[in-house]
């Protein structure tokens, strides 16, 4: 078995082997400094670059932030002043509902299932569904419903239902 070498027995190899090698020239020397000149100014670069991409995504994101309270702030304008594609949705829902129950035998059973779906089409509030309730029997039945709310503003506004067994 080889025994292993005492860290100081490899220190002294090391200082050994530095002690033969060679001294660097001038020139050496000037080529050594040069690339950790260049190495350092790479580095500066990098992080410099760095910093202006960062600024520039964080102005930005600013920018976005300013962009979206500004349009919030535009469609809660619009809302208060009762420009029909302003309002929420779920205000469009609530109006079909009530139109839909109006039709209905008996509409306190109605039951609306959670397939349908209010979206605004450019020109009008689109909210088609189904919903359960009870015929002037008392047999449940489930019907499709389709409501259209149009018109400029809320006081303006039509409600078209159309509602199939």
């Amino acid at each position: 078995m080889k025994p292993e070498p005492s860290p100081r027995s490899t220190a002294d190899e090391l200082t050994e082997r530095w002690a033969r090698q060679k001294p660097r020239t001038k020139t050496q020397d000037a080529l050594a400094s040069a690339g950790c000149g260049l190495l350092l100014a790479a580095l500066l670069g990098s992080f410099g670059y760095l910093g202006f991409v960062v600024w520039g995504e964080a102005r930005s994101g600013q920018s976005a932030r300013a962009a979206r309270q500004a349009a919030a702030q535009q469609q809660q304008a619009q809302q208060a002043a009762g420009v029909l594609s302003a309002q929420p949705a779920r205000d469009m829902e609530i109006a079909c509902e009530q139109a839909v129950k109006d039709r209905l035998k008996a509409p306190a059973t109605a039951a609306f299932t959670k397939d349908a779906d209010a979206a605004w089409t450019g020109s009008a509030w689109r909210y088609t569904g189904t919903v359960d309730a009870q015929n002037s029997l008392g047999v449940p039945l489930r019907s499709r419903f389709a409501c259209e709310v149009s018109g400029p503003d809320l006081a303006q506004a039509r409600l078209l239902v159309d509602l199939q067994p």
